[in-house]
């Protein structure tokens, strides 16, 4: 059944580092598109090893190192994707940058010009009835701020640093983007909902995320 769509055009986004939250992980998650039923999720993890077979086959088949974000550039990248999003005319209530991924509380309203979503088509269209465009537009800052980050980064290694922060940036600029592929996307639902969102993505500067909320 198609959704009722979000309050005031808002979304919770949240998006992970490559390789930093696979199928079967057992701490939850969630199949791609939610395409398949899976028992549990990040709040309420399945019972010990029901995924470890797919796990371990999801951690086979990576075909480069995860993604780890050193804290020293986290704020770039917070800057970079804030920044993408917001010439794509998306409405930014508050971003965090973690060491393995990202929310974003956005509003994808009347100001999104047609110039932004020139190339989106009938591929891009959902099945749940909702709005194409918040992937779609995120989807572009995302890989945008993956190509930047990748040009900082490059000037950032020192040949022969072998610390664990010169193997993260190594790690950065390795082909390939810093996303993982399906960002997950969750209408908000009223006033409450988006303040609890808020509140929740703003707590992630205790665990060293950089974080930007509108003032």
């Amino acid at each position: 059944m198609p959704s009722s769509g979000p309050w005031n055009d808002w979304y919770h986004v949240t998006v992970s580092t490559y390789g930093a939250w696979l199928p079967g992980d057992p701490r939850g998650w969630r199949s791609r598109h939610h395409r398949e039923h899976v028992d549990g999720d990040y709040k309420n993890p399945p019972a010990p090893g029901k995924y470890d077979t797919l796990h371990r086959a999801a951690t086979k088949s990576m075909k480069r190192r995860p993604i780890v974000l050193p804290a020293e550039i986290r704020a770039t990248v917070m800057k970079t994707l804030r920044d993408a999003l917001q010439h794509y005319g998306v409405t930014i209530a508050i971003i965090a940058v973690a060491a393995k991924h990202a929310h974003v509380l956005a509003q994808f309203g009347e100001n999104i010009p047609a110039t932004g979503v020139a190339g989106l088509c009938d591929a891009h269209q959902r099945n749940d009835g909702l709005d194409a465009r918040p992937r779609y537009l995120v989807g572009k800052a995302l890989s945008f701020t993956s190509h930047t980050v990748k040009r900082h980064v490059t000037d950032l290694i020192v040949p022969g640093d072998g610390s664990p922060r010169a193997l993260c940036y190594t790690s950065i600029c390795q082909p390939g983007g810093l996303w993982a592929a399906s960002p997950d996307f969750t209408p908000i639902g009223d006033q409450q909902h988006f303040t609890n969102a808020l509140s929740y993505i703003a707590d992630h500067a205790t665990e060293g995320a950089a974080v930007w909320t509108h003032r």
